[in-house]
């Protein structure tokens, strides 16, 4: 029972890494980018602000999440999530 649990809280976090991915974590890009192109100096502490969201809300669960798929033993998904990331970096940056 114990491991139903711990498999659909995986997936649940799988869900919530795609999502933020698709939508939000270009959003907090694109917020960045601009506020990096317009110098404006009030806006180095919303940067950073921005930047503790992505580490909080994105790397620290994808962190944990390929450590736990490590145990399940899911390559395939390991390969898919992480040909996910670095598309949407590759997008973001081009």
């Amino acid at each position: 029972m114990k491991e139903k649990i711990k498999f659909i809280l995986l997936v649940v976090l799988a869900i919530w890494i795609i999502f933020f991915s698709i939508f939000i974590l270009p959003m907090l890009m694109g917020i960045i980018i601009g506020n990096i192109m317009f110098e404006e100096n009030s806006m180095y502490l919303s940067i950073l602000k921005m930047i503790f969201l992505i580490i909080l809300l994105y790397i620290i669960p994808l962190s944990y999440f390929l450590k736990k798929l490590k145990e399940y033993n899911f390559k395939h998904f390991f390969v898919i999530i992480f040909l996910l990331v670095i598309s949407y970096i590759l997008i973001i940056f081009i």
